[in-house]
């Protein structure tokens, strides 16, 4: 319940912004935003919200809140239009229960999963001011590792970028998914380069595991740096 009221909040505010800065009357107020045609570093800190998923047979598994972390690079090709690459990770602690289907047996299971994804982002600016509220879609793809072995370990010997090596495998299970995105916020442009961003972020991925496609909430803010091309 109090998830589902910290998310309300933030979308009513988000849609307060929006309605108010479209206003002509306090938009003329706002300074002339200068962004066209400038390069985009960003570093975006998101807190995710926990989410629970049942599958197939009874089995479940929950993630709890987390920090997530990304960095980016993006091109304004105007003051309202933006596109984007992020690269993100995260690794939220998580519990689960998997249900054999052959036997029907129980195990519980409790760890740290290791996600990363990498996404193209396009964004549309309201407004060619300084202070101006957005929404971005995104496209991409998502890895997630459950650090639960499926496999013997395994002993070999292989080529890495710092020289051969030889050690231990342990398969484990893990998977990678479609993923595609919304957001809703505002951004400010700080002086002649330094902008912040705030963010509502809605994210789907296809065919997680046996839980089909879920949806993902994390509230987004990024710190970033625009450079003259």
């Amino acid at each position: 319940m109090q998830t589902r009221t910290v998310k309300q909040a933030f979308v009513y505010v988000a849609l307060t912004i929006l309605s108010a800065y479209l206003s002509p009357v306090q938009a003329a107020d706002l300074k002339q935003s200068n962004r066209a045609k400038t390069l985009e570093l960003t570093f975006s800190p998101q807190y995710m919200y926990s989410k629970s998923m049942d599958g197939a047979n009874g089995s479940s598994l929950d993630t709890n809140d987390t920090w997530g972390w990304g960095f980016g690079l993006g091109y304004n090709f105007s003051e309202k239009l933006n596109l984007a690459w992020t690269f993100e990770w995260a690794s939220p602690n998580f519990n689960t229960t998997i249900v054999e289907e052959s036997t029907g047996n129980t195990i519980n299971r409790s760890g740290t999963l290791s996600t990363s994804s990498s996404f193209l982002t396009g964004t549309y600016n309201f407004m060619e001011k300084t202070l101006t509220p957005f929404v971005s879609a995104s496209l991409g793809a998502v890895y997630i590792d459950s650090h639960i072995p499926n496999a013997d370990t395994s002993t070999g010997c292989w080529w890495t970028w710092y020289g051969y090596y030889c050690g231990t495998y342990e398969s484990t299970y893990s998977t990678s998914s479609f993923s595609y995105g919304l957001g809703l916020g505002a951004r400010w442009d700080i002086g002649e380069s330094v902008f912040v961003k705030a963010a509502y972020n809605v994210s789907w991925i296809d065919d997680l595991g046996n839980t089909g496609t879920q949806d993902f909430d994390a509230i987004l803010i990024t710190i970033g740096i625009m450079m003259e091309k």
